[in-house]
Order: C-alpha cells, then structure tokens, then sequence
C-alpha cells in the first residue's frame, strides 16, 4: 500500500490518482471505489437535502439582515 515510502511522496502520489479519478478498488465489495461510494438517488436525495438545509438557513439571515 506504499506506507513504507516517505509521506510527500505518498502524498504526490495520491494527488496523481486523484486527479485521473483512480480511486482503487473497495476491499468489500471488490469494485472501483467512486463506483461504490454513491447511486444516482443517493445523490438527488443529497441535493435536495443540501438544498433545502440551505433555505432554512438563508431565508431568515437574508430578512434579519434586510430589517436592521
């Protein structure tokens, strides 16, 4: 797993895989791990939630920032 090299290096090397996507494989399920990490409905769930949590947040900053 390359634990015995320097951590820069470890590092450099990640951000390279990074950077083309490369993951590595799940040690479960034995697949590309963006593969595993989430479905379409997981996302749209995650968007709509995200969305929402930032309504509630927005909404009364944006009308007590507006009446003071």
């Amino acid at each position: 797993m390359g634990f015995d090299r320097p951590i820069v290096e470890q590092f450099v090397q990640y951000m390279a895989h990074a950077a083309r996507l490369d993951f590595g494989s799940s040690y479960l399920q034995h697949r590309p791990r963006w593969r595993s990490c989430s479905t379409p409905a997981r996302d749209i769930r995650a968007c709509v939630v995200a969305f929402i949590l930032a309504l509630i947040v927005a909404l009364p900053v944006g009308f007590c920032r507006d009446a003071s």
